[in-house]
């Protein structure tokens, strides 16, 4: 029952958010980019698996 409630909301805000709005794409595409982004620099920050010892 909690869980029905909790998907409802967050399918209500999440239409509030996306429906009529058609600058979403594109802004939901920078946050995809963005992200990929920041993964890549947290990637190349990683040491090498052999210099770990």
């Amino acid at each position: 029952m909690m869980m029905e409630q909790w998907m409802e909301a967050a399918d209500r805000i999440i239409d509030s958010e996306t429906v009529g709005d058609p600058a979403y794409p594109l802004m939901l595409l920078r946050r995809v980019i963005t992200v990929s982004l920041e993964m890549m620099k947290i990637v190349k920050a990683l040491p090498l698996l052999g210099d770990l010892s």
